[in-house]
Formats: structure tokens, sequence, C-alpha cells
């Protein structure tokens, strides 16, 4: 029995941080910033490969969306395939993902064992979110990213510095930096929407809705857990200001107001940056 299924067929109680740590020690990459993934890969004994799913993969099933695919495990080939059209982190991440199905003691069992349709929703949907788990923990070395990024003051340049160091991109940069920061702290997602708004006129500027919020633990504890409700409207809002910003380095900073069920309404300091696709907000207690 090859090493790697020996370890897992031995160890079904590992936690998804001791397969991370198993794998960035046995590989050598562990303190080695950005992660190696073909060093992970080569310790797996796996290969990645790149292709046109709609054209060139004749194993992935028909029934399937191919369009929609952005990586495939063949696990007896040990290959991970993915798209030829996927960015650099992009790849990464989803052949971290495939090495997530790969590794994890549970995924060998519930994809290769059984048949997609023995699996329930919820169980698709558990596995797919331990893979993303390992994924992350592999590229940001589980603690090594929070113990740096919360060894400077709170603020969006060392989200893109610390992007740029880690090979990861800005918004799930921006995520692990607040979700692991002992300071209060929040992330305000910005997406784009369709420009036609009834009754608001862009100038050929986009439409922006916030899509999502994410806190520190001390953050939600003390203030909130998400923004409902923002008017986001060009000449009024950060956020536009932030968005005619070329340079993810250049910040737009304000104060923000906010009411919050049960207080009232809260002052908060802010700070935006974008990456061109979307706007992001680091907002914390006003100091």
């Amino acid at each position: 029995m090859p090493r790697v299924e020996k370890i897992i067929a031995e160890n079904l109680n590992l936690t998804i941080e001791d397969v991370v740590e198993g794998l960035l020690q046995a590989s050598g990459t562990k303190g080695k910033i950005p992660t190696d993934v073909g060093e992970i890969l080569g310790y797996l004994n796996l290969k990645q490969l790149s292709f046109d799913f709609m054209k060139e993969l004749d194993f992935v099933p028909e029934i399937t969306e191919k369009r929609d695919i952005r990586a495939v495990l063949s696990y007896h080939d040990r290959i991970i395939a993915t798209h030829r059209l996927l960015h650099k982190n992009q790849t990464i991440f989803s052949t971290l993902h495939e090495i997530g199905h790969f590794v994890l003691p549970e995924h060998v069992e519930k994809f290769y064992l059984c048949s997609a349709e023995d699996l329930s929703f919820f169980t698709k949907l558990r596995l797919e979110g331990e893979a993303n788990k390992l994924a992350a923990n592999l590229i940001f070395q589980i603690d090594h990213f929070a113990i740096e990024a919360n060894s400077f003051p709170l603020g969006c340049n060392v989200v893109t510095d610390l992007a740029i160091k880690y090979g990861t991109s800005f918004e799930a940069t921006a995520r692990r930096y607040v979700e692991q920061h002992s300071q209060p702290c929040a992330l305000v997602v910005y997406d784009k929407v369709e420009k036609h708004v009834e009754g608001l006129e862009f100038d050929e500027l986009p439409g922006f809705r916030v899509q999502y919020t994410i806190t520190s633990k001390s953050f939600s504890e003390n203030f909130f857990t998400k923004v409902l409700e923002e008017e986001i409207v060009p000449g009024k809002s950060s956020v536009y200001e932030a968005y005619r910003k070329l340079d993810v380095t250049q910040t737009v900073e304000n104060k923000m107001s906010i009411t919050i069920v049960g207080k009232g309404e809260s002052i908060f300091d802010s700070q935006l940056f974008t990456n061109g696709y979307k706007v992001f907000r680091l907002i914390y207690p006003e100091k």
C-alpha cells in the first residue's frame, strides 16, 4: 500500500489541521512562503495538468456542466486536471482543493467507493467545505498567516502586502485576515450589479451591492455580524471613490455610521480598496 494511502487508512480520526500540518512537514514546505504546490504534488505522487474541459476531457460525465468545472481529480490515475482558462491563483486553490479530496480520509471512501447518486446534497456540501478548508490552510499554513498578520497595525495595506507575499487573491486574503484577527474588525465585500437601476444614473459606472460581511470573533461579540443595508450611490458613497482607484495599494479612509440593533447608531473607522472587480471595506471601532 502506498505511503499516503497507508497513513490515511491507519488514521481515520485525523483533523483537517492534522492533515495539513503533516503535509507541510512531510513535503518540506512548512514555513516556506508562498506554499510550493509542486512540492506537495510531488510528495503525493500526483500530477496537475491543464485542459479545456469542454473539448479535451472525455472522462468528465456528459451530464455534468463542464463549463462550470474548475478542477477534476482522477484518483486512480493520480491526476488533477484544472481548467486551462483559470487565473494562476484559481489554479493553485483548485489544485489544493482536489488534494483535499485525495488525502482527507472520509473523502476517499465517499467519492470513490460510492456513486454520485449515493451522496446526499448535505454530504456533498460538507465534503466540498472540508476540501476548501484544507486548501486554505495549506495556502496560509494554518496559523502562520494569522501570526504574521497580527504583528502589524490593522489596515488594508497589510492585506494587499500579504496577498502578494502568499500568492493569494486579495479577496481570499482579506477574508482570512479578518477571520483570524485578534482585534475587532469586519470586512464588507461589495459586488457589481447591473447598471440599470430605476431612478439612478451611473454615468457608465457599475452599480454595487453588499455581497457579504465577514467579522473577527471579537467584533461579532461586541457589535454585529452583517451589514444589512447601505446606500451605495455615485457621488455619495465612498465605495465609488475606492472603485476609481487603479492601484490596490491606494486606500480610501473615512468614517461610517452604522445602526446596530438594540444599540442604536455607532461610528466606525473604515478603509476601502478595490481589485478592479469588487470593492473591500475594512471596518473597525472608531479610534
